[in-house]
């Protein structure tokens, strides 16, 4: 089941989502994939196109902005104490990791393909946390992972990479089949993926 931006991107929009999956996934074995929350993606291409350009402040201000709007979320969505507490520190440790991302892009003065893939993953990464979050809340098994996690596998051409197939379905099947055997709801982020060296990529 594939959930887009505006799929992920408001309360009601979530809401929906966790229903049809958790209805679903009585009787089927299910894969979630998610995009990051609608307009996330613009404004990390933003923020990684001001970072080059050594604009600290913007850096700050767009990291901020991303925490308050998806720990908002969680706050209204995930009900259990333990729940809300181990996904926000999953997006906080994940926001800790884009602003020094962004940090490093500034430092340097430059934004190459490879590192503005690495800034644009974190949309995909962030919705997840909070996706999986809410299924587990609602009683629903389900285990986040990262495409690469989860065995996507493509070449090095950043911006529009391409998954080496053979390659994935081994992996992939690997992954998730234990998974599905164990009647768990795999969350896995959408448009991103990595080389054979691990290093983040996109798919375009």
């Amino acid at each position: 089941m594939k959930f887009g931006g505006s799929s992920v991107g408001t309360l009601e929009a979530l809401k929906n989502a966790v229903a049809l999956v958790s209805d679903c996934a009585t009787a089927n074995d299910v894969v979630v994939i998610a995009s990051a929350m609608n307009g996330v993606t613009n404004s990390l291409i933003k923020a990684a196109t001001r970072a080059s350009q050594r604009d600290e402040k913007h850096v700050v201000e767009v990291t901020e902005q991303l925490r308050a709007r998806h720990e908002n979320v969680c706050t209204q969505i995930i009900t259990g104490a333990e729940g809300l507490k181990q996904t926000m520190g999953q997006l906080g440790l994940e926001l800790r990791e884009l602003k020094k991302a962004l940090t490093g892009i500034s430092y340097l003065g430059e934004l190459t393909p490879r590192s503005r893939d690495y800034v644009l993953s974190f949309g995909e990464r962030l919705s997840t946390w909070i996706l999986t979050g809410f299924l587990l809340d609602s009683g629903v098994r389900a285990q986040r992972l990262t495409g690469e996690e989860a065995g996507i596998v493509t070449d090095a051409s950043f911006g529009e990479a391409t998954p080496l197939m053979h390659l994935t379905q081994e992996r992939v099947k690997e992954t998730l089949r234990p998974l599905l055997k164990n009647r768990k709801v795999p969350v896995v982020t959408g448009y991103i993926a990595a080389t054979q060296d691990g290093v983040p990529t996109t798919l375009g």
